[in-house]
Order: C-alpha cells, then structure tokens, then sequence
C-alpha cells in the first residue's frame, strides 16, 4: 500500500473511533504495538496516544466531527507506547454516516512506520556523516578488512593521490613498510574485536608521490552501510617530526662541543699540573714542594671532574660517589710512604651533582683528605679513614673520620685562620652548607662533616 506523499506502507490495522473521539475497536497488532490492552485503550482518545513531542494544539478529531470539518483525513504522528518509547505512524480515514445520513463513527486505518522511520533517520545520519567527513580538513578514511572502502579529499591529498579512485579498495598495508605491518595488524584485530588499544598510534606513510609522510592515527570501530569497519582519522605531524630531527641534531652538536670543552678544560689542567711537576723537581725547600703538590692536587680534582662530564651522558652532572673515591684514592696514592700506610673505608651514596656543587665539594674533600695525611698521622703507624656520603633530599652530606692525633682542647673552628680552613669555610658558604669539625668521641681521631643541599637538575 503507498500513502498520498508516495511512501510505501507496512500492514493495515483497522480501527473504529466514536464521534467522541475514544477508540472503540483496536485490532491485536494495534494493541501489541502500543503494549496496551484493548479495554486500555478504549479508555483513551486519539489524542491521548500523541507523543508530548508531536502534539500540536488545534481541534481534536472529536472536535472536527462536531463541527463538520471532517470527511476524510491522513496524517502522520509520533504515538507514545504505554513504556514511554516512540512509535511512528501513518493514518488515514474517513467518517462513516448512517442510512439517514448522520455521523455514526470514524474508520481508521494505522500503519507503523517506525522501521522506515528509523531506515530514513540512519540514511539522513549517514548521509550528514559523509558531508561532514568529506569537508573535514583532517583526513579520514574507513577500512574494512584494512583495505579502504571511504576516504575523504584530505586523505586523497594525504597519500598523494590524485582521486579516491587510486585509493579504494587498496590494502593499508600497501602504504607501510614491511616491519610494522605486524603492529598494524594486531591493532586491526584488536579494534575489530572491540578491545582497547593504544589512543594514538605513530606511523610513517609510503605516499603515491613517493614522499614519506609521519601521521598520528586515531581509530575507532564503527559501522558503515551496515558493516563494521574501523574509521581512522589522521594527524600530519611530518614537518614536527622534521623539526625534532633538526632540534636532535642541533643537541647532538651541542653535546659534543660541551663534551669537547670539558675534554679541552681537562688537558689545560693537566698541562698545568704538569708544569707544576716541573717546579716541584726544581725546587730546594719542602715548604714550597708542599705548597706546590697541595696546589697540584686541587687542579687534578677539578680536572678528574671534567673528564667524568667528558664521559658521562648527562653532561649535567657527574656520579659523585665514583668520583669521590678516585679522588681520594688519588690523593692517597700522592701522599702515602713507606712510613704509613693507610686503611680507607667507603659507604656512599649513589647520587650525581651537578659541576656547580661538584667542584666546590671536590676541593673541600682534596683540603679534608691532605690534612689527614699532613697533620693528623704524625705518630700513627697504620692511618685509618672513614667516608660517608647521605643523601636525603634535598640534604646531601659527606662525613669524614680519622683515627688520627685529634683535636687539641681548645680547638674553635670560628677562631681557625689557617689558609685551609679559610678555602673550607669560604667553599662551604658557596655551597650554601655547613661544616663541622669535632673529636671523634675517643682518646683519638677527629670527624669532619659537611652539609649542604643538592641543587635539582633542570
């Protein structure tokens, strides 16, 4: 059956309607269809099953009857089943009169729409998806299969197409090299079987014109005339890519000249030290050697700090519980004799500071160390030394013990003006730390600590 406006009809449900307006018989189907039973709806107008939506204010069909305004009628409406939901309508009917020519009843006959209703709302969706998508500036396409069956223009020009014809029916796999096609398949699998993957993924694409282009990928399983595909929408992040590379490169070379510096800075000290060497062989009173061979330690622990820059990745600073112990075993090595042999002891941190704190903290250890060696052995036949190193951040803290002569009674580090203490003090106050020096808690030895906070790497 087809309506007046031409559409196709499903089946008739003949209906009867009093002049009042009240439904006075309903078919099965009808009642099936509106989940009421038929003394229900006999109990109801025509209006009454309006959906709130589609009501429209004007005369009601018992009104119309009243007045005269109605012989024949056909209209469509949304009707509301007794669970709330929608059903959609077509009716047409006519007012039936007696032998004496007087209004007796309306037939009416119902027809459900809601399947071509629906079929008609998913063709307008479809049909308003597919604009949108072909005016999108991103590119789209749809897969099936991981071949293309949809791709919008943004994509034609993505791939370096010339049409969509070049396109569909091509498999994705076309486009990728040969060791990531494994990824993109698992992807597929799992998307087409509704299971979550990763948001974005990163991939290159082999386009027709023969450029590469980087894209990230967003996929999502949907439908498309009636199948279930995979839409992907793509984001062209090639001149990002681009630019990363360049700003790599550029860190790279940036890298290596700092690591170069650091290597230049090395070998300047170690020609330093080295013309210190010189003098030491050269001169004739052992004040001057001593000043001389302190001097030279000092230069060799800044200089042991740009080589561990030099060989570290970071650049940013350098493992201070490695360099501490080369640093002390150096200064060891410089100062110990057939005379006295010495025990060293190691518990540190594994932490990394920065240059800044590095060689401040370096030189105080250099100073520390040579005076144990120098002052605190004097009349020890087997030195020992203790080092510790804490770190709880932001604190960091280097201990020091010997078993050496100790302090006398009436030591008072605020009153010590020796050249020593004073570089001490003074690289302890760049360091923004503390220092403390104190008998070791026996007859012998004495414990040096020094604190200060490690500055965060940027």
């Amino acid at each position: 059956m087809v309506s007046n406006n031409g559409q196709q009809l499903s089946y008739v449900m003949k209906c009867r309607i009093g002049l009042d307006g009240y439904w006075q018989t309903v078919p099965d189907q009808f009642c099936e269809l509106l989940e009421y039973t038929a003394d229900e709806l006999k109990e109801r107008t025509f209006e009454d099953l309006i959906h709130p939506k589609d009501y429209s204010k004007g005369a009601s069909l018992a009104q119309r009857i009243q007045d005269g305004d109605l012989k024949e009628f056909e209209i469509e409406k949304i009707f509301q089943k007794k669970s709330g939901q929608s059903v959609f309508i077509y009716a047409d009917g006519a007012l039936i009169k007696n032998e004496y020519g007087d209004p007796e009843y309306v037939v009416c006959y119902i027809h459900d729409l809601s399947d071509r209703k629906r079929a008609q709302q998913k063709l307008r969706s479809e049909q308003r998806w597919q604009q949108l998508v072909k005016d999108n500036p991103q590119p789209i396409q749809v897969t099936q299969n991981a071949k293309i069956i949809f791709i919008n223009e943004a994509g034609v020009k993505l791939y370096g197409a010339n049409s969509t014809e070049e396109l569909i029916g091509r498999s994705v796999y076309d486009f990728s090299d040969s060791e990531n096609i494994a990824a993109i398949k698992e992807r597929k699998n799992r998307l087409e079987k509704g299971k979550q993957v990763q948001e974005v993924l990163e991939h290159k694409i082999n386009c027709l014109d023969g450029k590469e282009r980087h894209v990230n990928i967003y996929s999502i399983p949907t439908i498309y005339e009636g199948k279930p595909t995979i839409q992907s929408v793509f984001y062209d992040v090639t001149e990002q890519k681009e630019r990363e590379h360049q700003i790599q490169q550029s860190l790279d070379e940036k890298k290596m000249l700092l690591k170069e510096v650091h290597h230049r800075v090395k070998n300047n000290l170690a020609v330093i030290s080295g013309l210190m060497e010189l003098q030491i062989m050269n001169a004739d009173d052992n004040t001057t050697v001593n000043t001389l061979r302190d001097s030279q330690l000092s230069i060799q622990s800044i200089a042991m700090i740009h080589e561990k820059l030099y060989q570290s990745e970071a650049l940013l600073g350098i493992g201070f519980d490695v360099y501490l112990k080369e640093l002390i075993n150096a200064i060891s090595n410089a100062y110990e004799s057939e005379e006295l042999e010495t025990e060293i002891t190691y518990d540190l941190a594994a932490v990394d500071i920065n240059v800044d704190q590095a060689i401040p903290c370096s030189l105080i250890v250099n100073e520390v160390i040579v005076n144990c060696y120098k002052h605190a052995f004097n009349d020890v036949e087997e030195g020992c030394i203790e080092v510790v190193s804490q770190y709880d951040d932001p604190e960091f803290s280097i201990h020091i013990t010997d078993n050496g002569v100790g302090l006398s009674a009436d030591f008072d580090i605020d009153k010590q003006q020796s050249l020593g203490m004073t570089l001490i003090q003074t690289l302890a106050e760049q360091l923004q730390g503390e220092i403390s020096i104190s008998s070791n808690g026996n007859d012998r030895g004495t414990h040096f600590a020094l604190y200060f906070e490690k500055e965060k790497e940027e």
